[in-house]
């Protein structure tokens, strides 16, 4: 098994199009009106920094295609961005 792809943000699904392209959802969760308020959102900011969820969020949807049909990783292309 061949990685098709690296360096996503955060990716959360994968779609498989009949073409064989696939489609992946790259996102954190989005910020909540009450973020950053009182001891709990302060205690959780630290553990998702830790995990490496601190970051903005990348909201996109990434297109993995493979052309030539040989497996190996290719450029991503950025399929829409919101």
């Amino acid at each position: 098994m061949k990685a098709l792809a690296g360096g996503l943000d955060h990716p959360r699904w994968l779609y498989v199009l009949p073409n064989g392209d696939v489609l992946v959802a790259e996102t954190n969760a989005p910020p909540k009106p009450d973020d950053g308020k009182g001891l709990k959102a302060w205690i959780m900011k630290k553990e998702m920094s830790r995990a490496g969820a601190g970051a903005p969020t990348a909201n996109r949807i990434t297109l993995l295609r493979d052309a030539d049909g040989d497996a190996s990783r290719k450029p991503a292309q950025s399929f829409c961005q919101g």
